[in-house]
């Protein structure tokens, strides 16, 4: 059995917008937990994903237009020159899943002594150097902290490598972030997350998981009334 509170950028993500969110979606027991609903923009996210890889992988042609599920089209052709740069560089990796024990050894997904998960979208490597790619199909978003696991997460399973550029990619909006990393920045970026995963472990041990309700949070929580007393959600 995998370590339940295992983290990944998501989770901490979470946890951070609101405590008992977190709680009910990604530490409950399993029998408890709550799901996301299925919504036409989760199912076009993973259609547009599943084209990235496809074409990284294969060398399938991006589409100039992308039936979707909500009645939308959406074209991907523009980001061609994207897929083709990273085809040829020496190794690259697409979907690729990573976990790590908390002493920052590689270890199985699933593996009793998890602590972190990380997934890339796509990356490329030549020479020391490795060039990371987020995928979004939604708005462009200013946080750019997970820019920062990734490369962590580079320097981790690659000892020789010095220099990591990461990417976010707004697939639609035909705009990208860009921040480059180098292992100097290592140590701190895993303390960072560190810190932030033992609030979690705190939240636990405590049982105090804190709401944090708003509009925002509430409008699109799946978390019901039972759960919550904040919640829009019957049930």
């Amino acid at each position: 059995m995998s370590n339940r509170l295992a983290w990944s950028y998501s989770r901490i993500e979470r946890f951070r917008k609101c405590q008992l969110q977190s709680f009910w979606m990604d530490y409950a027991p399993k029998e408890d937990k709550v799901k996301q609903p299925p919504k036409d923009i989760f199912e076009k996210g993973k259609k547009m994903h599943k084209c990235m890889e496809d074409s990284l992988t294969r060398g399938t042609p991006l589409p100039s237009a992308l039936p979707v599920p909500g009645g939308q089209v959406v074209k991907l052709d523009h980001l061609q020159p994207v897929v083709d740069t990273l085809r040829s560089y020496d190794k690259i990796w697409a979907e690729h899943q990573m976990a790590f024990t908390k002493d920052l050894k590689p270890t199985g997904w699933f593996d009793d002594d998890v602590w972190c998960r990380v997934i890339w979208d796509a990356a490329g490597r030549r020479g020391p150097r490795i060039d990371l790619c987020d995928f979004k199909s939604g708005r462009p978003w200013p946080a750019t902290d997970q820019l920062e696991l990734f490369a962590a997460s580079a320097f981790r399973m690659f000892p020789d490598v010095e220099e990591v550029h990461t990417y976010f990619i707004y697939m639609e909006h035909k705009k990208f972030t860009h921040e480059t990393f180098y292992r100097s920045s290592e140590h701190h970026i895993w303390q960072k997350f560190g810190e932030q995963a033992e609030q979690i472990v705190i939240a636990d041990e405590t049982g105090n998981w804190e709401p944090n309700p708003s509009d925002f949070n509430c409008k699109w929580c799946p978390v019901p009334k039972s759960k919550c007393q904040y919640s829009q959600v019957e049930g």
